[in-house]
């Protein structure tokens, strides 16, 4: 995964959960990272400059909000869109600019 340069390098009074969960968050949603896209946590926290820890707290709250899937031990990946969802969003879309 290509990560962003578009981080804030000097630090923010926030933790650095709610950091990396705002970033990571903006990524997913405006498709930097794409759907089905493998993230690392060791590549993220090394861009931010925190241990794994907060990445992974971030993680799983992405993971409650829809946005992404993991597997224990394993990876994490953003949340493939699956076809009804595709078209509900289309539907949004028309909506809106109809």
């Amino acid at each position: 995964m290509p990560i962003p340069l578009e981080i804030p390098i000097e630090p923010t009074d926030q933790p650095a959960r709610e950091t990396v969960l705002t970033w990571v968050r903006h990524w997913i949603i405006n498709g930097t990272l794409q759907p089905g896209e493998i993230i690392r946590d060791s590549e993220i926290a090394e861009r931010f400059g925190v241990s794994r820890t907060p990445v992974r707290e971030a993680l799983l709250q992405l993971r409650f909000e829809g946005l992404v899937v993991m597997k224990p031990k394993g990876w994490t990946q953003v949340k493939p869109l699956e076809l009804g969802q595709i078209e509900n969003h289309l539907r949004v879309v028309d909506e809106l600019e109809g």
